[in-house]
């Protein structure tokens, strides 16, 4: 019995010491509860998001206030791409505002420029792009269908799927800037005068003028030898790969550098600016350039190619854009009314492989 009582006696005093221990650690506890509320009073740096995540977050933006911005004053389109600071990119994605001329982007009246409560950057741009159309790559070419006071470029040579034999590409407003022409053909000439493809507009498959694609299939005159269709690779900047597959252009190819051979500016080099930007209305016609991407010239003294000068200007239409490694991403469509070497020069470019999809001809 003895030794029972002394084991309750031993059992009560654990227990007695539990309670005392429970105490302290309970008064210990109390004593931290005061770095978090000194914690809280802190800056904390957020770390940057990838590209993918902030180009994720802005087209998300775009889509939930659309509606609001069409109906903004100036406002012509939106887009995801670099914020640019005077003359230099910087390295921060922005939802991008592109207005008329009417409109002050410096003004804070012209557009709201900030969105979910700040967090997304945003830049507002003037933007009024017209068609860039005023024997080889780079060339002069009118057309009958046109003021002879305009021209635009022998994009490059292509062999026809269906037909089997070489043809040119260009754009559909350098032959005739009319989207329903009353004459079906139109005879194209170099700069000389001398005839040297013919195109037809009677059928889609070469002919497209619409909100998607502008772009022309030119059957060669008999006079323009097979050699005159290659792929021109003569006149090519230095130091790139022959074009040698078309390929689309995704958003990691946001900032790749890209060049053309145009038949005004010859060969530059700029850089993608916006992958999937809104329809771009294109001024005196009509239309919305849907489903493009944009380039900017190419300004940047850290940037392994500088041009120092606008990557196409009116006449340049037709241009193919392409890559130092031989991808053919697309075809100058579009140039900003007063591109004369601005700062801002932007150019818009028809997605070479939505040409390849309902067009029948591929690389030579």
């Amino acid at each position: 019995m003895a030794k029972k009582k002394a084991s309750r006696s031993n059992t009560s005093a654990r227990r007695s010491n539990s309670r005392r221990s429970s105490k302290k650690k309970t008064v210990k506890a109390e004593q931290f509860k005061s770095f978090p509320d000194e914690l809280a009073s802190a800056k904390v740096r957020l770390l940057p998001v990838s590209r993918d995540v902030a180009c994720a977050k802005a087209r998300m933006v775009i889509a939930q206030e659309i509606e609001t911005l069409k109906k903004q004053p100036g406002f012509q389109f939106a887009d995801v791409g670099y914020k640019f600071t005077g003359n230099s990119r910087t390295d921060y994605i922005a939802l991008r505002l592109h207005v008329d001329g009417k409109c002050d982007a410096t003004s804070s009246d012209c557009l709201p420029k900030t969105f979910l409560d700040g967090t997304l950057p945003t830049d507002v741009i003037v933007s009024n792009f017209v068609p860039a159309g005023t024997t080889d790559a780079g060339a002069k070419i009118r057309s009958d269908g046109t003021p002879a006071s305009k021209f635009g470029t022998l994009g490059m040579g292509v062999d026809g799927d269906a037909f089997g034999s070489g043809y040119f590409l260009t754009c559909a407003h350098v032959v005739t800037d009319t989207q329903n022409p009353p004459d079906k053909n139109y005879d194209v000439s170099d700069i000389q005068g001398d005839v040297v493809a013919r195109a037809t507009t009677e059928s889609p498959r070469f002919f497209q003028f619409n909100d998607f694609l502008d772009a022309a299939i030119l059957a060669p005159h008999v006079s323009v030898t097979e050699s005159d269709l290659g792929p021109f690779r003569q006149y090519l900047p230095s130091d790139v790969d022959p074009p040698n597959r078309v390929s689309e252009v995704e958003q990691n190819d946001l900032d790749l550098a890209v060049y053309k051979i145009g038949a005004t500016t010859d060969a530059t080099w700029g850089f993608i600016d916006s992958v999937h930007p809104m329809p771009i209305p294109i001024q005196g016609t009509g239309l919305n350039a849907s489903d493009h991407f944009i380039v900017r010239s190419e300004r940047d003294q850290n940037r392994r190619h500088n041009a120092r000068k606008s990557f196409a200007k009116g006449g340049d239409s037709g241009s193919i854009v392409c890559t130092a490694n031989g991808r053919v991403l697309g075809m100058v469509r579009a140039v900003l009314d007063d591109n004369d070497d601005s700062v801002v020069d932007r150019v818009v470019v028809t997605r070479m492989t939505n040409l390849m999809a309902v067009m029948p001809f591929r690389l030579r």
